[in-house]
């Protein structure tokens, strides 16, 4: 006799199913996923809050030569204001810090302060502030002042 074709597996033999994931390999893929996006994301929001810094303590160095002009000009900082405007509170260009001037600036002194505003309220430096020597300072953050500035 010859030999016949078995439709029929043999034990040591097993068919292949035709392509495609099961559910396990599927669900290890997202179970992957998920790990890496739960250790990325935080990491990523941490890169855009520290990137974001830099439009408060842009803003806060353009008002001190505003305030350094006005200095110039009338030969005190009393009466001045942010953006000559009468008002003594404006946005950072990218909207990300509220900026202020102490209420009341001295005839030599002022100090300029970046409030953090939405998605900047849980960043590590929190308040930037600036004054007319020239110096950086934060309050409220976790982080020292040579560290954010």
């Amino acid at each position: 006799m010859g030999m016949q074709n078995n439709p029929l597996p043999t034990p040591g033999r097993r068919r292949r199913a035709a392509g495609g994931f099961t559910l396990i390999e599927l669900m290890v893929v997202v179970a992957v996923i998920g790990i890496l996006s739960a250790i990325a994301y935080p990491s990523y929001a941490e890169y855009l809050r520290k990137s974001r810094r830099t439009d408060g303590r842009r803003a806060l160095l353009e008002a001190a030569g505003a305030m350094e002009k006005y200095f110039s000009a009338n030969l005190t900082y009393e009466g001045a204001t942010l953006g000559g405007t009468g008002v003594y509170a404006s946005r950072s260009p990218d909207g990300f810090y509220e900026l202020s001037l102490s209420p009341d600036p001295t005839a030599s002194s002022y100090t300029l302060i970046a409030s953090p505003l939405r998605s900047q309220l849980s960043d590590k430096c929190h308040t930037f502030t600036y004054d007319h020597l020239g110096v950086g300072g934060v309050r409220n953050g976790t982080l020292a002042a040579r560290d954010c500035w």
